[in-house]
């Protein structure tokens, strides 16, 4: 188990490799239990908010995926309450932007609502799936 005390989390792999996801798979299901998080059956978890975003980065090598991008849709599904996924390309700089204005929002929301200023997350995780998956 490795210490986590951040209040913001981005994990980032690559299509190519297949060790590099399970890492993936396995930061996030830390962060999740190290926040708080418990697992239930049926493979779906309940949790509270944990601000957590995956990205899949070389998208530009697509002739060498071994990781699908269903793969990362299911791994964002296990925890609804805290995940987005975006898949990137740093080389080509595709999505960059957008990964980048989600950890600014996200900072900006965690910001207000440490501050008490935020009571409903829901407004977040919205904007998150308008700006994932497309």
């Amino acid at each position: 188990m490795i210490d986590v005390t951040g209040d913001l989390f981005l994990i980032v792999y690559s299509i190519d490799s297949r060790e590099s996801f399970d890492e993936a798979r396995r930061l996030q299901e830390q962060v999740f239990l190290a926040k708080g998080g418990q697992a239930t059956s049926g493979g779906r978890a309940r949790t509270p908010y944990i601000p957590l975003v995956i990205v899949g980065n070389k998208t530009d090598s697509d002739s060498e995926r071994v990781v699908d991008a269903s793969e990362l849709r299911s791994l964002v599904d296990r925890y609804p309450n805290c995940c987005g996924g975006i898949e990137t390309s740093a080389k080509r700089y595709h999505n960059v932007d957008e990964v980048r204005s989600i950890i600014l929002m996200l900072s900006h929301y965690i910001a207000r609502f440490l501050a008490s200023q935020v009571t409903n997350m829901d407004n977040v995780r919205k904007f998150i799936e308008s700006v994932i998956f497309t």
